[in-house]
């Protein structure tokens, strides 16, 4: 509908008189503050229109440059029963029935003089109520590479105009380094985004007729950490024997395991087990032995990979005779 509109707004500019006459806009309604259901009577006055066309549009506070034509002289444009165009004596009145939070914004009348030339004049529609929180700018999920500008958008409509405040999921975590808030906290602006900034946040809109919430999940694409327990470990022939790395990484990680001669190491092997268990962005990746021997000493690798990057850390296996002590261990755990 808006493109026949603005095709046809495009017809009657070339269609218009050259000349306007001293044609102008003498007047128009004020802002309508209403209630959701009321209607609502938008008057423009024009002296002389002649021959020349007084449109009624629809300006989009999300887009000032993008409108919808409701109405062009005594014609309506869009097939809403709610909208109606009555013009008497130069006075163009636009009337809107049980008026709804979608036709909050900005009306302008105007009029084509020529190609080059229009004259203009604007209302603006509010609407009593509890906030709404339009998600047109901002998807609920955001997936941002590290070090990039994430941009969190809560356009609250609403009247009385609503105090708009953000929330993390985490309190304890708070807000990031480089987190600003711009346009009355309309905006969250991160930059540059670290992992820091990953989770879920929360914009509130509030005033005198309650609030709306809106939720966004912050996703942040940062190349694997590797976080491992011990860089030397020592263990006993017949002790069993865990070596352990914490992965952090999204997407999440590709993890695998390596020899000292880079082989690859996976679970076809009896003498060892590969297990990964995660939570979110961080995984646990255990290489288990159940019963250490000689041939177990040496460097082992952990490396984990993902489309932004990799981390390898080495772990080394220092395997000696068991004790007496780890001979007790044995006995008693064999025992029961």
């Amino acid at each position: 509908m808006k493109f026949f509109a603005f095709i046809l707004f495009l017809l009657l500019i070339n269609i218009s008189s050259a000349s306007n006459g001293g044609t102008n806009i003498i007047g128009i309604t004020g802002d309508q503050f209403k209630n959701q259901g009321d209607e609502v009577e938008l008057t423009c006055s024009v002296n002389n229109p002649e021959s020349l066309s007084v449109l009624w549009s629809k300006i989009y506070q999300d887009d000032m440059n993008d409108q919808t034509v409701l109405t062009v002289n005594n014609v309506m444009l869009i097939p809403d029963h709610r909208f109606s165009i009555s013009v008497n004596k130069g006075n163009y009145t636009l009337k809107i029935d049980n008026i709804q939070l979608t036709d909050i914004g900005m009306y302008e009348c105007m009029i084509v003089v020529t190609v080059m030339k229009k004259i203009t004049k604007t209302t603006n529609i509010f609407i009593n109520g509890p906030p709404l929180i339009k998600n047109n700018r901002t998807a609920s999920e955001v997936v941002i590479k590290e070090n990039g500008i994430a941009e969190l958008f809560c356009d609250a409509q609403g009247y009385p105009t609503p105090d708009v405040q953000w929330t993390r999921e985490s309190d304890t975590n708070g807000f990031a380094k480089n987190t600003i808030f711009k346009d009355g906290n309309k905006r969250m602006v991160l930059s540059p985004v670290s992992k820091d900034h990953r989770g879920k946040f929360y914009c509130t809109a509030s005033n005198s007729y309650g609030d709306h919430r809106k939720s966004f999940l912050v996703k942040v694409e940062f190349p694997p950490l590797i976080i491992s327990n011990d860089s030397t470990i020592s263990a006993g022939v017949g002790e069993e024997l865990s070596l352990m790395c914490k992965i952090e990484a999204f997407p999440p990680a590709k993890i695998e395991w390596f020899d000292e001669n880079g082989t690859l190491l996976d679970n076809g092997k009896s003498d060892y087990i590969i297990s990964n268990v995660g939570v979110g962005n961080d995984v646990w990746s255990e290489f288990f032995i159940p019963r250490v021997n000689k041939n177990h000493s040496g460097l082992y690798s952990c490396l984990a990979t993902n489309e932004m990057g990799f981390m390898k850390s080495n772990l080394t296996l220092i395997v000696s005779e068991i004790g007496w002590f780890g001979k007790v261990k044995r006995f008693f755990k064999n025992l029961f």
